[in-house]
């Protein structure tokens, strides 16, 4: 059975591995910290100035339906600078039917 990157590497040196992707200094966003994907999406649409080298996100979209995903995709690719990075996991499990 083949791994995936999550299972060989702890989350630390993924992170790392992250932001050696980056340039010096970069315009990095953590959508972990409380409010920061909230924070993003207030401040629709993005000016050039406030787009981002590198998008971290580990977690921060398990709470999110499948229909919020896409629209949530499409929103921190607009935030990225063209080339830039974004990380994100979601936990291993089976489909359940979100109810709203």
């Amino acid at each position: 059975m083949k791994k995936a990157l999550i299972d060989i590497l702890v989350i630390s040196e993924i992170h790392k591995k992250f932001l050696d992707l980056l340039p010096d200094k970069p315009n990095l966003l953590d959508l972990d910290n409380d409010g920061a994907l909230s924070n993003l999406q207030k401040s629709l649409p993005l000016k050039d100035t406030y787009l981002y080298d590198g998008i971290w996100a580990s977690g921060a979209l398990i709470q999110s339906s499948k229909a919020e995903i896409n629209a949530l995709l499409q929103i921190i690719y607009s935030a990225l600078i063209p080339g830039g990075y974004f990380f994100c996991t979601f936990k291993y499990g089976h489909e359940q039917e979100i109810q709203t």
